[in-house]
Parts: C-alpha cells; structure tokens; sequence
C-alpha cells in the first residue's frame, strides 16, 4: 500500500459483505496496516488495532455528489467528510480484515448524513472457472469506481509459487486467485472481485511480476466462518453492493503494536 509522503495515512478500497439494521460491515485487505505484524509475529489484537489505528470509510455518494458539484478546487484538493469505522476481524497471514461503522453516521457531507442504501455484495457459493473473465472494483486515489477486467489463469497458488520465499516477507499463507490483465497500482488493494453474476469471488492482493492476484474465495469463505461475520443474523442482500475508500492511519505517541 501507498504511504502518503510525510504521514503514516494508507488507502484501500473495501466493500460491503453484510448489513443487519444501522450496523455495516465491509471487507478488505490487512496489509492496510501491515508495518504491525511480520512474518512471525501475526498475534495483534482487535483491541491493539483499534487503539492504535484510526480507521476511515469514505462513501461513494459522497465522492459522486463532490465530482458533479463544480468547483475551481482540483479534485485531490476537495474537501472530504470521513466516517470513523472500527476493526472487528482480522487475519494478517491472509490478509484479511473486516471493518464496521454505523450506517446512521456515514457521512455524505461535513453537516449531512448518507440516506443512501449501502447494500452488500454477495458472496458466490463457488470460485470462477479457469479462463472466465473477473471484473475488479477499486477505488484508486480520486479515482472512485474504476473497474478493470482480467482472465482467470489459476485458482489457488501457493505463496511461493508466485514469488522467492525472501519476498513474502509478511508470510503470507492464503492461496492466490491469478488473473491475467489485473496489473493494478497502489488503492485497488482490497476490491472485490466480482463474476458474471455481479458477486464477488475474491478480494484484491495486489500485483507480481505483472500479474494480479486476489485472495481466493476458500479463504475468504473460512476467515468469514472462523468471525460469525456473516452468521447470526448477518446474510448478504440480493442486490447491487457498495465500495468504499479506507483509509487507515496510525494515531500519535500510540506505539504498543510496533515495538
């Protein structure tokens, strides 16, 4: 993930998996915050992360009614209202974490709430076939709702099939979804994947040696089991989902995770 010069501020994209009443959860990418753990140490804790970390949803309302209003601002210089969210799952060694915020504080502006619908994207009850075209959702900096497209090559790499055992330097463990054509630069990292079906089948890792790779839905599918994120009242809905910019940063003179 991209470090912004002169702060310790990251951004990914993340999408909604699951709503019941006001409470949203969205999953993404944990390497959002991976100058936490390494390859040894993947035992921080939800009550770690959330002290140490500020954790922030930006809505794509918000950045639509921001890009159709004009304005003499360049667009990275508009003023953005975020929405604080706060981490409920996570696992690093897949690179996998959940993140949940009120739907009633979402932000649509500095003094107004979205009364949007922020629906989840369904997750497919089986992986795309080997040649099948995938299409990624991402949120790029000023750059909300792109989409590109790749061809699936292989459904489950291993870690070191793709790259030298010294380059997993985070110890990575999850299988990799390769798809041709997902050459994809810093923010794209946690987008969903999605099939034919509009559901999404894997969550994005990042590029190497020019290729895209994405989490695959196997570990997605236990990570979501082993944290009840989608049990216990907690079904996807049967329509059109949504993405979100996160952004995560490290608050001041706050260093028990990193030492």
């Amino acid at each position: 993930m991209n470090i912004t010069q002169g702060t310790r501020q990251r951004q990914a994209t993340g999408f909604v998996i699951a709503r019941r009443a006001n409470i949203i959860k969205i999953l993404t990418c944990a390497h959002i915050i991976e100058d936490v753990y390494t390859k040894d140490k993947h035992d921080v804790t939800l009550q770690e992360l959330n002290a140490a970390f500020t954790f922030d949803v930006l809505c794509v309302h918000q950045e639509r009614r921001i890009l159709a209003t004009p304005s003499p601002m360049p667009t990275s210089r508009r003023l953005r209202s975020l929405t604080n969210a706060m981490v409920v799952a996570i696992d690093t060694s897949k690179d996998l974490l959940v993140l949940q915020v009120n739907a009633d504080d979402i932000l649509l502006s500095n003094s107004q709430t979205c009364i949007c619908e922020h629906a989840p994207i369904n997750i497919a009850l089986a992986p795309p076939r080997i040649r099948e075209k995938v299409m990624l959702l991402g949120w790029p900096p000023q750059r909300s709702e792109s989409i590109t497209e790749g061809c699936v090559s292989y459904l489950k790499r291993t870690y070191d099939a793709v790259c030298d055992i010294d380059f997993n330097v985070k110890g990575h463990t999850m299988r990799l979804m390769e798809v041709s054509g997902l050459v994809c630069g810093h923010g794209y990292s946690g987008g969903p994947l999605l099939n034919n079906e509009m559901e999404f089948v894997g969550t994005y890792h990042g590029t190497i040696e020019m290729k895209g790779y994405a989490v695959s839905l196997g570990d997605i599918r236990r990570f979501l089991a082993q944290f009840e994120v989608l049990t216990g009242g907690w079904p996807a809905a049967n329509q059109r989902g949504n993405v979100m910019s996160l952004k995560s940063q490290m608050i001041p003179n706050s260093h028990s995770m990193v030492q």
